[in-house]
Formats: C-alpha cells, structure tokens, sequence
C-alpha cells in the first residue's frame, strides 16, 4: 500500500470527524 493512499485515507477520515465535531 503507497503512503500517499494511506494519506489519503487518514485525511479523509479527518475531514468526516471534523465535520461531526462541526
């Protein structure tokens, strides 16, 4: 797996959560 997908995963991820907390 390229750590640019895993990024991609994990900032994805980021932006769900924040627009929970938001």
């Amino acid at each position: 797996m390229s750590s640019q997908k895993l990024f991609e995963a994990i900032s994805e991820l980021l932006l769900n959560k924040r627009d929970y907390t938001f």
